[in-house]
């Protein structure tokens, strides 16, 4: 008998039974039936204006529904009523980020450790508003205490790896990820889990042999056999991946993401003609933006680019504000040369993703020729994002130098030639800046450095015209 059958059986017997009619609350609200939800929670607090777990169930229904003052109206009682009541500091912790005031939800998280330093769930949504801040230290030092404190929790043993993760420390993250496969035993959706980070942390056979172990257990498990799929096209085990997506098809025909899968294995393979049929039988069952880029992509490696940029550009007319395909068609545009038509598309994702790098810097490099002043501002805004990318730091480098400001300008540009030290392009603007400085015995070896390079870029002819110009003088 399932959970919301038990509790109405109860809650019929026994109509004054708080604890069944806030059960049979849950279970509707899990359901998708908040309504029903919200009217039994009432109905409970008509009865009862004290009892917490309804109260609390109702803030988390008003959590989901976005009425935040509704939610903050009865955590601030609660929490006058018990400052060290945890449900009561978790929820406001939630309130707090969902109206980006993280650091109120840093500090009801904070709290909670101090009072239970074994809270696992709290601490480690901890752990991620602090890497959300940049604060990766933070995040490390409570996610490791935490674990010394529960040191055989996968939950755990998971939160730190990702930690570990997004500090770049993979030997660690491995090792952790070990441990989280061993205490999920044969927990097909834990072992799924742990195995996709593995992918991640690039422990690719461990990986691999943990999504296998999840499928022994349960052959059906379609979650399992798609990752297993991606794992196997990652590593250019084609026919093995396409053998993996058959066996999902074959159970579930219409599986948008398995016939996605196969489309891009086809593509892979160089089988753009069957990833095209492929994409659009996906995209009769969903019109996702991700589809019609990937569709884009194999009519361009099936010769047909301006077939490709025709569809592309009748998709964002018809749904426009699809960031993943309007970046493609502004990338697009901006190759064809039709600035003005990609300015006008990236002035708009700067305001739909204000926390892409990408987009920042893409936007600079265009408003460079028509407005440096803003191309600096945008520049600066990529910078702030990414200051480690070298794409980011070489424009905002070119900028400073057609400002004039060499010194600023020198300082980007050379650390991102150190970043990227393959790109001739990077190569080439350090070039320009150092002869402007007036060191021309650098910019001559920069330029003979990047014309030595077999990588294509648009200003070899300007490179090897400047360097023929330098060694005269």
């Amino acid at each position: 008998m399932q959970a919301g059958e038990v509790a109405d059986e109860v809650a019929a017997r026994q109509p004054d039974n708080l604890a069944a009619r806030n059960l049979q609350a849950v279970v509707a609200t899990h359901q998708g039936d908040r309504q029903r939800g919200r009217g039994i929670l009432e109905a409970i607090l008509a009865q009862n204006p004290t009892y917490r777990p309804a109260r609390i169930n109702l803030v988390k229904l008003d959590i989901i529904e976005g009425n935040y003052t509704a939610a903050d109206e009865v955590l601030t009682d609660l929490l006058s009523a018990d400052p060290d009541d945890q449900l009561a500091l978790r929820e406001s912790a939630e309130v707090a980020a969902a109206r980006g005031d993280r650091r109120t939800a840093i500090q009801r998280l904070e709290r909670i450790r101090q009072i239970n330093p074994r809270a696992a769930r709290p601490i480690l949504e901890l752990a991620s508003l602090y890497l959300s801040e940049n604060r990766p230290g933070d995040a490390l030092k409570v996610a490791q205490a935490l674990e010394r404190e529960v040191p055989d929790n996968l939950m755990v043993k998971k939160g730190l790896a990702m930690v570990q993760l997004l500090r770049d420390e993979l030997p660690l993250a491995q090792s952790l990820l070990e441990d989280a496969a061993r205490l999920a035993g044969r927990d097909v959706e834990e072992l799924t889990a742990v195995a996709k980070l593995q992918v991640r942390a690039g422990a690719l056979e461990a990986a691999e042999a943990n999504f296998r172990k999840a499928l022994e257990q349960q052959p059906d498990s379609v979650a399992a056999r798609l990752e297993l799929a991606a794992l196997l096209t990652f590593q250019h085990r084609y026919d093995h991946a396409a053998s993996e997506i058959d066996l999902v098809l074959s159970k579930e025909p219409d599986s948008l993401t398995a016939i996605a899968q196969l489309g891009d294995i086809r593509l892979a393979q160089g089988r753009a003609g069957e990833a095209i049929d492929l994409y659009r039988r996906a995209q009769t069952r969903s019109e996702q933006p991700e589809l019609m880029v990937k569709l884009h992509r194999a009519l361009v490696r099936a010769g047909r680019a301006e077939q490709a940029l025709e569809e592309l550009q009748a998709w964002n007319e018809v749904r426009p504000d699809s960031p993943s395909v309007m970046l493609v068609l502004a990338d697009r545009l901006q190759q064809k040369g039709d600035n003005e038509a990609a300015l006008s598309l990236y002035l708009r994702l700067a305001d739909l993703q204000p926390q892409s790098a990408i987009v920042h810097n893409n936007l600079a490099n265009l408003l460079m020729p028509v407005d440096a002043e803003r191309a600096l501002a945008a520049a600066m805004r990529a910078h702030e994002l990414a200051p480690d990318n070298a794409a980011v730091l070489d424009t905002l480098g070119w900028v400073l130098v057609q400002l004039g400001d060499l010194e600023r300008g020198l300082i980007h540009l050379r650390e991102a030639v150190i970043r990227n030290s393959r790109s001739p392009t990077l190569r080439y603007h350090l070039a320009v800046a150092l002869e402007e400085y007036g060191n021309k015995t650098e910019a001559r070896r920069a330029l003979r450095r990047a014309l030595a390079m077999k990588a294509p870029f648009q200003e070899r002819e300007q490179a090897r015209a400047r360097l023929e110009r330098l060694q005269i003088r």
